[in-house]
Formats: structure tokens, C-alpha cells, sequence
């Protein structure tokens, strides 16, 4: 039984577990499920990602962790955000606001802060890895 659990390799867990790639997939592909509950959806993926993320020892481990997940999910990811920015563009101010206020009332809103933030002053020191961690997941960001 050993040798078959090190013949398989560790299964991965958390954010880049094959349900979460499974579940990134079908948010994309479901047409029934509403722009803003995909969104909070994917929030809260994100906010166990970056969970993972800053529990790695080395900021490279942690850069790679998130890059990982981005390769992936990156046809899901690129679909979620063209929808998320295509129905951000349409909302009224007032349905944004409406929107921010549910979305500030979700449980996972200040963790996602809070990691978002750790995550930028823990690569202060390299541009490059700031750059790349935004460019990575600006798909959280409102825009109009």
C-alpha cells in the first residue's frame, strides 16, 4: 500500500486540487449561475489560495504556489474575468454599490484584504514578483 501512495505522487489539496479546477471550470461554463455569485464564488477560492500561499516558507515557494494555480486555471480564470468585467461595465452606481456592500458582508472579504496586502509587503523587495502577483489576480479588481 506504501509503495502505491508513492507510486501516485501526493494528491494536491486546497487550491490546487482537481475539485477546485473542476469547480473554476464549471463556474465559467454555467450560464445559470449569476455573474455576482460567481465572483464571490471565486473570492473565496482566492482568498484559501492566498491562505496557502503566504504558509510557505520562501517567497519564491509562495510566488510559485500562486503561479501554479494560475497555469492551472487559466482558460477558467480569463473566462470568469471577461465575464466579471463585461458585467461591471453594465451595472448601474447603484448596483455596484449594492454589490460592495453584499460583497464586504461575505465572510471571506477581510481575509482577502488582509492576504492581498501580506502578500504585496512580504515582495516588497522585488518589483518583479509585485508585478506579476498583479497581473496575476487583478480579477478581483472592480473596474469599470
Amino acid at each position: 500500500m506504501l509503495l502505491l501512495l508513492i507510486a501516485c505522487g501526493n494528491p494536491q489539496k486546497g487550491a490546487l486540487s482537481p475539485e477546485t479546477r473542476s469547480e473554476l471550470d464549471s463556474l465559467y461554463e454555467n450560464y445559470r449561475i449569476e455573474t455576482e455569485e460567481k465572483y464571490h464564488r471565486l473570492a473565496d477560492r482566492m482568498a484559501q489560495l492566498l491562505d496557502e500561499a503566504l504558509a510557505k516558507r520562501t517567497d519564491e515557494l509562495m510566488m510559485n504556489h500562486l503561479r501554479e494555480f494560475h497555469q492551472e486555471n487559466e482558460i477558467a480564470l480569463h473566462n470568469i474575468e471577461e465575464e466579471i468585467q463585461d458585467w461591471t461595465r453594465n451595472i448601474s452606481d447603484d448596483e455596484r454599490a449594492g454589490f460592495i456592500m453584499r460583497l464586504n458582508a461575505k465572510p471571506y472579504a477581510e481575509t482577502l484584504r488582509k492576504r492581498r496586502k501580506q502578500i504585496l509587503r512580504r515582495v516588497r523587495y522585488s518589483k518583479d514578483f509585485q508585478y506579476e502577483y498583479r497581473k496575476l489576480f487583478s480579477i478581483l479588481d472592480l473596474s469599470r
